[in-house]
Formats: C-alpha cells, sequence, structure tokens
C-alpha cells in the first residue's frame, strides 16, 4: 500500500480496531495478525495515522504508508509490545 489516505466509516457498534487492522491488512504487505489489531490501532493513533472526524458514528481518516507500517510493527516486537 502507498503512503496516502483512506476514509473509513465505522458505525458505533462496529469494533474500530478490527475494521482498521483488515483495511489495512487487505493494503498492505507487511505481515500483521489480528491479536495485534488493538496495538495497532492505538499506535496509529498515537503516531497521527488515525484521525477521528466525528462522535457518535466513527468517520476515520487513515494516514499510513507501508513503510511506516513495517517500521512501527517492528519496532513493536522489539519492545516486546506484540508478539507472534
Amino acid at each position: 500500500m502507498k503512503a496516502g489516505t483512506k476514509l473509513l466509516y465505522i458505525h458505533k457498534d462496529e469494533l474500530a480496531p478490527l475494521i482498521v487492522y483488515d483495511t489495512i491488512k487487505r493494503g498492505c504487505s507487511v505481515p500483521l495478525i489480528p491479536e495485534w489489531s488493538q496495538w495497532l490501532y492505538r499506535r496509529m493513533k498515537e503516531e497521527n495515522g488515525i484521525e477521528e472526524l466525528s462522535d457518535t458514528d466513527k468517520v476515520l481518516k487513515l494516514t499510513f504508508g507501508e513503510e511506516e507500517l513495517d517500521s512501527m510493527v517492528s519496532e513493536g516486537i522489539r519492545n516486546g509490545e506484540i508478539d507472534f
């Protein structure tokens, strides 16, 4: 997946971390596993890769590139934040 922006509409009853994970997994070759979805969502918010654009139902703006995602996942594994 090339660096860019993607908008996601998420109904308030849906789990945003899983939808973000599925969206990223479909579009890039960085190895990811579903157990990382909460961590990935949190880290992307910390790195300004996710921006919430509404209050009730969520509209998320994802801004990331495959290189940044690979670096984030590698760092998480090195730091013991996520594992296989």
